[in-house]
């Protein structure tokens, strides 16, 4: 079983996932809630001047995803719930 959370309004927008049997569907929604708590205290990268920036330890967690402008070409940096370019 998979549980997910999707961000509504926003491109690309935070997406979360949890799995596990069914009998713990109490348990999966907890760990998702925790998960989504965790990330949403995390600030990564910062706009400056109209630039992103890496935040204070330099440490950055995100995900990648298919960019379908480059048509696969460079993957899609996803950070903060933000699209980050390689640029």
């Amino acid at each position: 079983m998979v549980i997910e959370f999707h961000e509504e309004h926003a491109d690309p927008g935070y997406q979360f996932a949890v799995h596990g049997r069914p009998e713990e569907v109490q348990r999966l929604f907890q760990k998702l809630r925790g998960k989504i708590q965790r990330a949403l205290t995390w600030h990564h990268i910062v706009e400056e001047d109209g630039r992103l920036t890496v935040c204070g330890d330099l440490v950055v967690r995100g995900s990648c995803a298919w960019d379908d402008e480059t048509e696969g070409e460079q993957p899609l940096l996803v950070v903060n719930g933000k699209t980050v370019t390689w640029e």
